[in-house]
């Protein structure tokens, strides 16, 4: 899978619109749930969990599953190259 320039502008916009909310709790805008790595990958919630099985850099709080925005911006890097 390879990261593009749509998902760059649309990460960098995200931060930019969750910013004012985040303020408080910075790192609450660090971690993203599986439908938000979804809407910005524009892929399937079904593809994310895929995306696991192969490798997504996940946290497990209970039975909560989050990615970290920089780990997801690292793998995708990782994936470009490998690619």
């Amino acid at each position: 899978m390879k990261a593009d320039t749509a998902f760059m502008s649309h990460f960098y916009s995200y931060q930019a619109s969750t910013k004012k909310s985040s303020e408080k709790r910075p790192e609450a805008a660090m971690l993203l749930t599986i439908p938000d790595v979804a809407q910005q990958l524009h892929i399937s919630r079904a593809h994310v969990y895929t995306l696991i099985k192969q490798g997504l850099p996940t946290i497990h709080l209970g039975r909560c599953v989050r990615v970290n925005v920089i780990s997801l911006r690292a793998w995708l890097l990782i994936q470009e190259t490998h690619n």
